[in-house]
């Protein structure tokens, strides 16, 4: 098996694992702005759909009251011709009125709808941000672990070195250092081999 290939990365400085942290900290707050935005949204959409619900029955009650009225006007009586002309005129305004009001409901339940759907449409954008910003600090947090691996192997790469550098230097001394001892008892006469 050949040797590994030692990857050398330049260390970073202290301060980038600081910024690292700060700007991990500011992406957590940013994420939880974002939630609190879309918890808002989501109010507004619950809001625009009862001011809808609201409407449409107001509007139903307009159209009830309509029919009520032409039912009224058909049962009159013709000795009353004179009122039944002059209640048919205030009824003709009256309707008037209320189409009119009919009219402005369906304009206002049609805004409601638009600014619903554009509120959905924000509430999407919302999370489809949301979710590229996990991604990427996904992305961020696994460059990091790499970054940190390699850091690592590398240290551990450098303190075998140095203990393989220091096991042969001691090595050396204990051998040089045995071979003045030995030379020593030489010189006092006495055999190595014997002790």
């Amino acid at each position: 098996m050949p040797p590994k290939q030692k990857v050398r990365r330049k260390k970073k400085k202290k301060d980038d694992g600081l910024n690292i942290e700060e700007k991990y900290k500011k992406t957590l707050k940013e994420i939880e702005m974002l939630k609190i935005r879309l918890v808002s949204h989501h109010e507004i959409t619950r809001r625009a759909k009862e001011a809808s619900d609201i409407w449409k029955v107001k509007m139903q009650s307009a159209e009830e009251n309509i029919e009520e009225e032409k039912k009224t006007k058909l049962e009159l009586t013709s000795d009353m011709a004179r009122q039944y002309k002059t209640m048919q005129m205030e009824m003709a305004l009256k309707i008037h009125s209320l189409e009119s009001t009919v009219a402005n409901l369906n304009e206002k339940i049609y805004n409601l709808e638009e600014e619903l759907k554009s509120t959905k449409n924000e509430k999407d954008e919302i999370i489809r941000q949301k979710n590229f910003t996990i991604q990427e600090l996904q992305l961020r947090i696994d460059d990091m672990e790499a970054t940190y691996e390699a850091i690592v192997n590398e240290a551990l790469d450098d303190l075998s070195e140095e203990v393989d550098t220091s096991r042969a230097r001691w090595e050396k001394q204990a051998s040089l250092l045995e071979q003045e001892n030995r030379q020593a008892l030489l010189e006092f006469g006495l055999n190595p081999a014997d002790l």
